[in-house]
């Protein structure tokens, strides 16, 4: 696999931008498969987006992809540490997502229905999606990864990147079938996301 990976990058280095590396990974002598896939990658000048839980997400981190995507319990499971969190209290994560992004250029912390916390290049940016009638929400973080990595490959700057991750989120939570949300239903959500930078005091 990671033979096939690896020549693959090399034979199609000059069209790959990014690479997406997300789902589980196998138990066993294969949890530190995304590692080695970003090293690799990373060894070949192209960046990776890492969303996994668990092992893979801790070991892939230490080879330092280009941005991640934990929720609350993820990130615990990253810092090793518990800790409270109360809507409107985001300044509290971010003495932790400023240690983490020493590692880590974009750090994506999902909050459920309150949103995100994106911490890029030592700036702190809170992104509130739009409010759809959510029918079914399976497939929405994949969904905000596959918008952000359209912005990405338009050369949008990062919070254009951000808002159209959160406009697909959305529109893929307002659908029954996972990530069959069309690229009309997302920009037409865009507008409607709201990205505010959140002054640091640490």
């Amino acid at each position: 696999m990671l033979h096939l990976f690896e020549n693959n990058i090399i034979k199609n280095k000059n069209e790959i931008k990014l690479i997406i590396i997300s789902g589980s990974a196998p138990l066993g002598n294969c949890i530190d498969i995304y590692k080695k896939m970003i090293k690799i990658a990373k060894d070949n000048g192209i960046k990776t987006i890492l969303d996994a839980s668990g092992r893979a997400l801790k070991l892939g981190i230490n080879a330092e992809p280009f941005m991640i995507k934990p929720n609350l319990s993820e990130l615990e499971d990253i810092l090793g540490k518990k800790f409270s969190f109360a809507p409107n209290k985001e300044k509290e994560l971010l003495p932790l997502l400023k240690e983490l992004s020493k590692k880590i250029e974009i750090i994506v912390l999902t909050l459920e229905k309150q949103g995100a916390i994106a911490f890029i290049n030592n700036k702190v940016f809170k992104i509130t999606p739009p409010k759809v009638k959510t029918i079914n929400p399976v497939g929405s973080g994949d969904a905000f990864i596959a918008g952000f990595a359209y912005g990405f490959y338009q050369d949008m700057p990062y919070a254009d990147c951000l808002r159209i991750g959160a406009a697909a989120g959305a529109a893929n939570a307002a659908m029954w079938d996972a990530c069959f949300c069309s690229k009309d239903q997302i920009f037409n959500l865009i507008n409607k996301v709201t990205i505010k930078e959140i002054k640091q005091t640490c």
